[in-house]
């Protein structure tokens, strides 16, 4: 059962990364195509610099509930198997 959790929980952090990699794309994107058009301005600057750091914030999020879960989840085997003997 245990297994089948983890399984399902790394599928979850993939779609999750995956679509934070989509966010970080669009937002290359967008930059290329107003940086393409005229000069870009501050305002655009700051809303770019923004949008990355959230897009930062959630990527470092996923990754510590990854390694939250897998620390819970050796402590609960390890319980487990203590409990059995």
């Amino acid at each position: 059962m245990s297994d089948r959790r983890e399984k399902v929980d790394v599928e979850e952090l993939m779609k999750e990364i995956e679509r934070l990699k989509k966010e970080l794309e669009e937002l290359k994107r967008k930059t290329k195509e107003e940086s393409d058009e005229k000069m870009i301005g501050k305002e655009t600057v700051v809303e770019i610099l923004d949008e990355t750091e959230n897009i930062i914030k959630k990527v470092f999020s996923v990754i510590e509930g990854a390694i939250i879960g897998a620390i819970e989840g050796a402590k609960k085997n390890l319980k487990e198997k203590d409990e059995e003997r």
